[in-house]
């Protein structure tokens, strides 16, 4: 799984939370993305975005928080992981 996380995944320091890119898709978390005053919201997709590659941040480096809240956001709206991840 973590092959398929580092491929597919992207995290961004922003302003205030973290930009996560999960294949097109943005979306702004916080470090504690899957508590209730966390923030986990879908922010739009990749083209309307210009992300700089200085902010990008390595996943092993993200919250565990942050981690489960993308695992989960795979699971539900993107069918999950295959056998092989």
């Amino acid at each position: 799984m973590d092959k398929f996380l580092n491929k597919f995944v992207k995290v961004y320091k922003s302003i205030y939370n973290f930009s996560v890119v999960i294949g097109n898709d943005v979306f702004e978390m916080s470090t504690n993305a899957c508590q209730p005053n966390g923030v986990n919201l879908y922010s739009g997709e990749i083209d309307e975005y210009d992300f700089d590659p200085v902010n990008e941040i390595p996943l092993a480096d993200a919250s565990d928080d942050m981690k489960r809240a993308i695992v989960t956001r795979i699971k539900f709206e993107y069918n999950g992981f295959s056998e092989t991840d």
